[in-house]
């Protein structure tokens, strides 16, 4: 053979070689990430998981196969395996193999194409998603369905809207051919998303007609947020978005403790009888002369319960409503206590009591036998740092909170609304002494949901002496359909809920009443 036609042949063969360790990957690589998995994945700590996940290769085709098929990672029963899985596709960018990603979106396997919907809500890169996203939106599966409007939203898909704004037409239900409560909410945050415009809800007229004079514009992002100082309390971050539409009471929402409002905001937008303003818990450093306990911060509630007053008078309404979750019952009951009558109710979602109730419960985390609950327990009496390591293992003390407040542990969305509010001075707060029952709490009307008797994390014995302390109360009783997060795990349930104690237990203001502050 010439020498030149030797030399093609080699480099021939050497392009092929290239191409096919471009698409297929290193193999020496792959077989490092492959035996760091299976170190990893053996360890009972959601750290070292995660990590195993994370080792493998994203610009390998066999990570694909791997994750789906062999794995089966994208159909695991715990929601934090699902949804690092999907991060892990997402990081995808080769064409090709992202195409070979895709394909996998018309699985017969729901739990298959739902985890690729969110690898393509948590990637960045819309190059060849649009098509697969417009058919997730139509996919039989509510579950796909609720996940194509992520990633709709956050790939900010405009082929999408016009579809979109034909589901808001759709009744809003769980019947057959109606849209799922779990989809319309979500479907309508992440329309605002694309858009840029909140103001419309569920009118689809205004929708149709905004689109058409705006469908060839530049969108601006949607704002979520305003800052705000009210009475000594600075840098508040709140939303009332939908405060300002809709109609019944205004009530302030507060997330769970160390949360956003992020989880709340798809599901609560689906209702326009009560007017909600999200207020995300202040950091430390917005409140002036923090006190400290043995070098701990107290969080200084009763600076905050002052701060709503003057939020209440900011937008003009006589009385409003107060939504607290888990420890943030406690500052809803606060207000009420300390402003009877600026309080046309109370709403409670999964209450501690009293500190006695929230001991308890932590005693009980640290009796489960969960190494995850027992870390929360821990961390919760300050016996260790939420970066401390137990039984020689690093734990994620995020994923072990979210994991403890969900009902059904493989929902793959848990992953995709998991935010976590950090106090930007690092320090523990301490929780001082509280008690939600107080004093002349008759004159106060409360809404209380309540999880089954298998969460493991309430007092279910101190409920009863709470509900006698709030005779003007509605009860829901979650039994199997929720833990922690009523809205989300039974809307059908919580909304029934709200409307039959607006109905019975408040004075509601007529429609247009209030809001003349702003």
């Amino acid at each position: 053979m010439r020498p030149i036609l030797v030399g093609l042949v080699v480099l021939a063969v050497a392009v092929r070689a290239a191409d096919a360790q471009g698409k297929g990957g290193n193999d020496a690589k792959w077989k490092e990430a492959l035996q760091d998995y299976k170190d990893d994945i053996k360890k009972k700590s959601v750290k070292f998981k995660k990590r195993a996940i994370e080792a493998l290769p994203a610009d390998d085709e066999r990570t694909i196969k791997f994750i789906i098929e062999e794995e089966k990672l994208l159909a695991s029963k715990d929601w934090w395996i699902r949804i690092t899985a999907a991060e892990q596709l997402g990081k995808i960018r080769d064409p090709d193999l992202r195409a070979k990603l895709l394909a996998y979106a018309k699985s017969p396997d729901v739990k298959i194409r739902e985890g690729v919907m969110a690898a393509l809500a948590i990637s960045s890169d819309a190059r060849l998603d649009p098509p697969v996203i417009l058919e997730g939106l139509k996919d039989s599966s509510w579950q796909v369905r609720r996940m194509a409007c992520w990633a709709a939203g956050q790939q900010r898909v405009k082929e999408a809207v016009d579809l979109m704004i034909d589901m808001l037409a759709t009744p809003q239900g769980n019947k057959k051919g109606e849209m799922h409560p779990r989809v319309s909410g979500v479907l309508l945050y992440n329309l605002e998303d694309i858009t840029g415009k909140t103001e419309f809800g569920f009118d689809v007229d205004q929708w149709r007609a905004y689109w058409e004079r705006n469908k060839d514009k530049a969108l601006p992002p949607v704002r979520r947020f305003d800052v705000g100082t009210f009475g000594d309390v600075k840098n508040i971050k709140f939303n009332d978005t939908f405060a300002r539409r809709g109609t019944g009471p205004l009530m302030i929402v507060m997330p769970l403790q160390h949360r956003t409002t992020l989880y709340y905001m798809p599901y609560f937008s689906q209702w326009s009888f009560f007017r909600p303003l999200y207020v995300n818990l202040p950091p430390l450093s917005s409140f002036p002369n923090v006190a400290r306990d043995q070098g701990d911060v107290i969080y200084p509630v009763d600076l905050l319960v002052d701060a709503f007053e003057e939020m209440r008078k900011k937008y003009g309404v006589e009385q409003m409503v107060l939504l607290g979750h888990g420890l943030t019952a406690w500052v809803a009951a606060k207000y009420a206590q300390k402003f009877p009558d600026r309080v046309q109710g109370i709403v409670l979602l999964d209450p501690y009591a009293t500190n006695e109730t929230f001991s308890k419960a932590i005693d009980a985390a640290l009796r489960s036998g969960d190494p995850d609950a027992e870390f929360w327990g821990k961390v919760s009496r300050r016996e260790i740092k939420p970066a401390s390591s137990l039984e020689g293992e690093q734990y994620d003390y995020t994923r072990c909170n979210w994991y403890l407040d969900a009902k059904n542990r493989d929902d793959i969305e848990m992953g995709i609304l998991r935010k976590v509010w950090n106090d930007p001075d690092g320090e523990d707060i301490v929780i001082p002494q509280f008690d939600i029952r107080g004093e002349d709490t008759s004159r106060t009307p409360a809404l209380i949901y309540l999880p089954g008797k298998d969460n493991e994390l309430m007092a279910f014995e101190d409920m009863g002496r709470l509900q006698r302390y709030y005779p003007k109360n509605v009860v829901v009783k979650g039994g199997g359909k929720f833990a922690y997060m009523p809205f989300m795990e039974a809307p059908e349930m919580f909304e029934q809920g709200l409307r039959t104690f607006f109905d019975k237990k408040v004075d509601v203001a007529p429609p247009g009443a209030g809001m003349a502050g702003k």
